[in-house]
């Protein structure tokens, strides 16, 4: 959105210390507290694929089915702006190569997706969340949000 806080840069010990909810969303926050930028960690399709062969713990609490993984962060989207955060969060694609690049045999872990997800937010990566009405999914499916993930409740 227009008026959403352009995201700061803060140290990688930093980044991993900000994320809080239960899928590797990454909160960026100025000096006085203030969150100026959040993002929730999501894998593309075939990036999913990929992922939950590499990391099958990914599996314990996600659908291996990549539809039924977005609707989980849709749903998850939706509480976390419901609970109270400041502003909308984005989602940030993650891609297997870059993690495995950025981090090595951490990858996998929790931390690392978190991490890489606010350097894809600071960057300019992610993708604005929620899409209006009768633009297309955040998600990829290539249907209209208002049919694909928006109906999906809060968790």
């Amino acid at each position: 959105m227009a008026d959403d806080p352009e995201p700061i840069p803060i140290s990688e010990d930093e980044l991993g210390e900000l994320f809080r909810f239960r899928q590797d969303p990454t909160q960026i926050v100025e000096g006085d507290g203030v969150v100026t930028a959040w993002s929730f960690a999501w894998f593309p399709k075939d990036e999913w694929t990929r992922a939950t062969e590499l990391w099958p713990d990914l599996l314990d609490q996600m659908p291996a089915d990549h539809d039924a993984y977005s609707k989980v962060i849709e749903s998850r989207l939706k509480a976390a702006t419901a609970a109270g955060a400041a502003g909308s969060p984005d989602v940030s694609p993650l891609h297997v190569d870059e993690l495995i690049a950025e981090y090595g045999d951490e990858a996998g872990d929790g931390r690392s997706r978190a991490k890489l997800s606010a350097q894809v937010a600071r960057h300019g990566r992610a993708i604005s969340w929620p899409p209006e009405r009768n633009d297309r999914c955040w998600c990829g499916s290539g249907l209209k949000y208002k049919v694909c993930c928006g109906p999906i409740p809060a968790e």
